[in-house]
């Protein structure tokens, strides 16, 4: 498996899902697509329980 660092700007700016494939190599990019695919359940229940919550009052406001 290979890692590198990601520049600081891109881990604190990421928009896309983790975990992010690092490195091109065929082994590495198949090891990311099952561990991104085994974490999408987590990442959509977390996702529902942080609208639930910011739902519920309807005295907050969004900037």
């Amino acid at each position: 498996m290979c890692w590198t660092l990601r520049p600081r700007h891109l881990q604190l700016g990421e928009v896309k899902e983790r975990p992010v494939a690092t490195c091109r190599h065929p082994a590495c990019e198949r090891l990311w697509r099952t561990a991104k695919k085994r974490e999408q359940p987590f990442h959509e229940r977390a996702k529902a329980a942080l609208l639930a919550t910011f739902a519920a009052g309807p005295e907050v406001r969004h900037a």
